[in-house]
């Protein structure tokens, strides 16, 4: 298990300040589930989109399913959203390491670099994501405007006498 007990004992320390006593190992297992939790979510709404759309597809309702396309929508977002919160779960599972067993948090601060700086430079990125997001869901919602280009037109077989 990867999942240093440092960070179950600082869990422990709260959950103890509120309800009670809990060890060090059940937290880490906690920590540990909740980090592969969502990666799991993910893996099965992507099946349940691929099972759905074949089950619609084999009946010829796909393209008229409106409720279906519209759940179908949030198959990009959720999978996403779970990743980055399996992400942000895995690092606070790992206080107070950086590197487990060499270097402490409070160890990682750097003498040079002031706390304005840290905080402009994080706000800089921020506005960066930001600004691509809202770039992207403006180029995706003008593809969806314009929809796809038309095929060509088919003509009917002639019947042969």
């Amino acid at each position: 298990m990867q999942l240093s007990f440092d960070a179950a004992d600082r869990l422990v320390e709260l959950v103890q300040a509120r309800r009670g006593p809990v060890g060090a190992e059940e937290a880490a297992r906690v920590l540990y589930a909740l980090e592969r939790a969502p990666a799991a979510l993910a893996r099965s709404l992507l099946a349940d989109v691929v099972v759905g759309d074949a089950r619609l597809a084999w009946r010829r309702r796909l393209e008229v399913s409106h409720r279906w396309l519209a759940a179908a929508t949030w198959a990009f977002v959720l999978p996403a959203l779970a990743i980055q919160l399996g992400w942000a779960t895995a690092e606070i599972g790992r206080q107070p390491w950086i590197v487990y067993g060499l270097m402490r948090t409070a160890d990682g601060v750097s003498p040079i670099v002031s706390a304005p700086e840290v905080l402009a430079s994080l706000l800089g990125f921020g506005l960066v994501y930001l600004v691509l997001g809202l770039l992207w869901l403006f180029l995706l919602r003008r593809m969806l405007v314009i929809g796809p280009e038309p095929g060509p037109e088919i003509k009917p077989a002639e019947v042969l006498p």
